[in-house]
């Protein structure tokens, strides 16, 4: 019983303080709902995830999805 009272204990502390460091979310954000068209943007590079049309040449011949610097247009927009 002792040992799981503090392990809830230390639970507990550990998840304020998770909480405590999470950045504060700008009120201008909307929500994301399904459905929603958005940028995915790296914070420290600022490079955009950004798809191709240049399909792999192998394997599953799926399109390329790449991280860009500065690249803005509808192939870096994601639904």
């Amino acid at each position: 019983m002792r040992f799981a009272l503090s392990s809830l204990v230390c639970l507990a502390i550990a998840t304020s303080t998770v909480w405590a460091d999470a950045p504060e979310i700008d009120e201008e954000y909307r929500k994301v709902t399904c459905g929603s068209t958005i940028k995915l943007t790296h914070e420290k590079t600022q490079h955009k995830l950004h798809s191709h049309q240049i399909p792999y040449g192998t394997g599953s011949r799926q399109q390329s999805v790449t991280a860009v610097p500065g690249k803005d247009d509808t192939n870096s927009l994601w639904t």
